[in-house]
């Protein structure tokens, strides 16, 4: 998911200086026409980092790096939006030692 966020602020430090208005209107936004067509979630790579020690017991780490790719459509004008977000998880496995 993708955010971006504004912020419109007023000088610091001076008094009686009011910082800039937004003044945003609800049928100035445009309304969300888009239709998710497709989402895949591509493993690049896996990594083993190793054993680590956690609450006293063995377990083997790994990162696993993923790439995900999100299409929408706007059936309306035929635009289509593409979104690529990498995205890592570690995993931890319990490690039986004999």
């Amino acid at each position: 998911m993708a955010v971006a966020v504004l912020s419109a602020r007023g000088p610091q430090g001076i008094e009686g200086i009011p910082g800039p208005k937004l003044a945003v209107e609800e049928s100035a936004a445009p309304a969300v026409s888009e239709e998710p067509a497709e989402s895949t979630d591509e493993l690049i790579a896996t990594d083993d980092e190793g054993l680590i020690y956690e609450d006293g017991s063995p377990q083997r780490q790994l990162r696993m790096t993923y790439l995900e790719h999100h299409t929408w459509t706007n059936p309306r004008t035929g635009a289509v939006i593409e979104m690529e977000v990498p995205r890592e998880d570690i995993v931890l496995m319990p490690v039986a030692m004999q």
